[in-house]
């Protein structure tokens, strides 16, 4: 009888034991309240849709640092303009371009411009020029116009009513004339304005470059100037000289013409046609065509001053 109560108590032990260890098991995996289990997450919440919302880049209007400057603007408030998706990368030496714009408003001193992409940014005044909405040109007139929302430069062929025909003296020299209202026309003149070519002088020569806008910087009057490539450059207005907005020699003359950036000797083969002259570099190269504010006269063959 002894062992049958042994027998009976040992199985009773055993059985409360299994039970035991089940229901623990079964409350871990239940309530996750165990502090050994680390419940995971459902397949639809990963790290990836839990990550941070994109942080918005604020673009720097003012990224090589200019100091203040004025910009005269008409009614109608149009620029050709650096566009925000240069400036995120803007600094000396890098691409520019201007591209047209609208002033849709003033931050301060900031401009607050609508370009192509149709969204608002703000921009440094430096970094435009504006363009007028009824320009007093004629014929033969050079002029910077926007066209295709760029800016360009040429000369005008015929004028009639609001109709302008004007022949484009950069760029690609088979697009010939195009015709356009006269809105967004800035007649040139000579001298160092913006939106007119310069020679700048340094110890290498002189390259061909584009002027933007003037400002005094320690005491010294510079120029935001773009070179070959729209490399963009500050320079010192005193290293500038001015290239003649119009200025027709006669074939054989020899001249300084742009190449590659640079003003290289040439002399004039053909002349054909206003504000456009064919030229042969000196020591290379074949003969290209070129337009006013591409060529100017040598040192020796300019008119001393009066």
């Amino acid at each position: 009888m002894l062992r049958g109560m042994m027998f009976a108590r040992a199985v009773y032990v055993y059985t409360v034991a299994i039970v035991a260890t089940v229901c623990c098991a079964c409350g871990s995996q239940s309530d996750g309240s165990s502090g050994d289990v680390t419940p995971s997450l459902p397949p639809s919440v990963t790290a990836s849709s839990q990550a941070a919302p994109p942080v918005k880049v604020v673009l720097d209007p003012n990224p090589l640092k200019l100091p203040p400057v004025s910009l005269k603007l008409d009614g109608g408030k149009r620029v050709l303009a650096v566009p925000q998706e240069v400036l995120a990368n803007a600094a000396l030496g890098s691409t520019f371009v201007l591209s047209a714009a609208t002033v849709v408003g003033f931050d301060g001193d900031l401009l607050v411009l609508e370009g192509k992409s149709g969204s608002a940014y703000k921009l440094h005044p430096a970094y435009a020029i504006a363009i007028a909405d009824d320009a007093k040109v004629r014929p033969s007139d050079p002029v910077v116009i926007e066209h295709q929302g760029n800016l360009r430069h040429g000369v005008i062929k015929k004028y009639v009513k609001d109709r302008l025909t004007v022949r484009l003296t950069d760029g690609d020299s088979r697009v010939v004339e195009v015709p356009m209202k006269t809105t967004r026309v800035m007649r040139q003149q000579d001298g160092l304005y913006a939106g007119n070519y310069a020679a700048l002088g340094d110890a290498d020569g002189q390259k061909h470059v584009l002027l933007v806008s003037s400002f005094e910087d320690g005491g010294e009057k510079k120029w935001l100037a773009l070179g070959a490539g729209g490399a963009a450059m500050v320079v010192n207005a005193r290293s500038l000289e001015a290239i003649p907005v119009k200025f027709q020699p006669r074939v054989g003359a020899s001249v300084l013409a742009a190449h590659n950036g640079v003003m290289r000797k040439a002399t004039v083969t053909g002349a054909s046609e206003q504000g456009i002259v064919t030229v042969k570099y000196e020591r290379a190269g074949r003969p290209a065509t070129v337009g006013w504010g591409f060529f100017m006269p040598l040192a020796n063959e300019k008119k001393p001053a009066k």
